[in-house]
C-alpha cells in the first residue's frame, strides 16, 4: 500500500504530515491559502507533460480529480492532515473513475509534483 502526500502545499512543513502555516495569522495571503488543497494543473503544465502522460489522462479528468479530492478534504474535517492512502483516494473517486483510471490520474499528478506517492510504513493503507 502507498500513502499519498500533497506536495503543492505552500505552507507545508517537510518534517510533518500536518499543515505548517499559522491558522490564527492575520496575514490574508495565508488565511486565503488552503494548505491542504491540491493545486490545479494549468493548461501550460498539462501541455508540457510527456505525450504518454497526456495520452493516459485528459486535463478535464485531472481537474475533476483535484476538485473531488479538495472537496473531500473540506468535508472530512481533517483539514490539517495532508497525507492519505491510495484506498482513500480510490474511494473518493469511485463514483467518477475506475480504480485503474484513478491510479493513472494520481500518478499523473505526481508527474506535475502536485502529489507524491510512497510506500506506506504500515499495513493499514
Amino acid at each position: 500500500p502507498r500513502k499519498i502526500t500533497i506536495s503543492s502545499c505552500p505552507g507545508r512543513d517537510e518534517n510533518s504530515d500536518n499543515c505548517a502555516y499559522d491558522k490564527e495569522s492575520d496575514d490574508e495571503d495565508l488565511a486565503s491559502t488552503k494548505c491542504v488543497l491540491i493545486q490545479q494543473v494549468t493548461a501550460k503544465e498539462y501541455e508540457g507533460a510527456p505525450r504518454v502522460v497526456r495520452m493516459q489522462v485528459s486535463l478535464q479528468q485531472v481537474e475533476s480529480t483535484v476538485a473531488q479530492l479538495n472537496s473531500w478534504w473540506r468535508e472530512s474535517g481533517d483539514g490539517d492532515k495532508f497525507v492519505f492512502t491510495e484506498k482513500e483516494a480510490y474511494k473518493v473517486l469511485s463514483n467518477t473513475f475506475s480504480e485503474r483510471k484513478s491510479k493513472s490520474i494520481l500518478m499523473s499528478l505526481c508527474h506535475w509534483r502536485k502529489l507524491m506517492m510512497q510506500m506506506a510504513s504500515d499495513k493499514n493503507g
